[in-house]
């Protein structure tokens, strides 16, 4: 069995030129004839592949004709560090500037007397005067 003959079958069944029982009937006799001998298989075979002369240089430098400068870093950067550390500790520091203002800006309220009432009477009761 050749590729084509089963690329037909499975193309007229794919196009709807043959219902799926004739499909299935093909096909059988296809598997058939393979089983008894009487369809020969040929196997595939991928035409051999031409070189592209654009890849058949490798990076492999035998002769070290190849001058690379820009691939070649004599002094490699050290990678960069990250802000994320010092973003944390600016926040840190606006958020306590912003709680020192806070504190010395507030208003000042004077002390209050426990012994005092909201009437500005003492707590106290005179109970008779001393004379």
């Amino acid at each position: 069995m050749s590729t084509p003959i089963l690329r037909r079958l499975a193309r007229a069944y794919s196009n709807g030129l043959i219902d799926r029982k004739q499909y299935i009937r093909e096909r059988r006799q296809l598997i058939d004839g393979i089983v008894n001998g009487n369809v020969e298989v040929v196997p595939y075979l991928s035409p051999p592949a031409t070189p592209n002369p654009d890849l058949e240089r490798t990076f492999s430098d035998g002769d070290n004709s190849l001058d690379l400068p820009g691939l070649i870093n004599k002094d490699p950067q050290p990678p960069p560090k990250s802000k994320l550390p010092l973003i944390i500790a600016g926040i840190l520091i606006l958020m306590a500037v912003t709680i020192l203002l806070w504190l010395v800006m507030a208003p000042q309220s004077e002390p209050t007397d426990p012994a005092r009432t909201g009437d500005g009477k003492t707590g106290f009761r005179i109970v008779r005067e001393i004379d």
